[in-house]
């Protein structure tokens, strides 16, 4: 059995040196040394930082919403979208021209199914018997 040293105490770290001098500090904390500090940042003028995201352009989003809902202000409000977006620089393009394109679709399938029906029932009236003609068949039909 070895008898332990009256330089080193029980916990296994070596303590004062001789004649009383202190020995190494301590680890810093986490175990790791001081590291190389925070990043600096991107590449560039320093203090250069790009320009904020400035989103979705409002009639965009209004002209593809109400492209569904009533469609001719879809084909306004994107039309109103694509010259905003001219100017200043966001984002929504593609959903101006989405809207242009199926309000302009949905009110074209509008007028369209508004004529059929006008001509459908103009051609249904023109079908039916005046009951007030005086036309032999229709003497015929009513017993006269």
């Amino acid at each position: 059995m070895t008898v332990p040293s009256p330089d080193v105490p029980p916990s296994g770290q070596p303590g004062p040196g001789p004649q009383g001098q202190p020995g190494p500090p301590p680890p810093p904390p986490g175990g790791y040394g001081p590291g190389y500090g925070p990043y600096p940042g991107p590449y560039g003028y320093p203090g250069y930082y790009p320009p904020p995201q400035l989103g979705t352009n409002t009639m965009s989003i209004l002209a593809i919403v109400f492209a569904f809902v009533f469609c001719p202000l879809g084909i306004v409000f994107g039309c109103i979208a694509l010259k905003q977006l001219k100017r200043n620089p966001q984002e929504g393009r593609g959903l101006a021209i989405a809207g242009i394109a199926v309000g302009a679709a949905c009110t074209a399938l509008t007028v369209a199914y508004v004529i059929f029906i006008a001509v459908f029932f103009s051609t249904l009236v023109h079908d039916i018997p005046d009951p007030n003609s005086t036309s032999s068949s229709m003497r015929a039909l009513l017993g006269f």
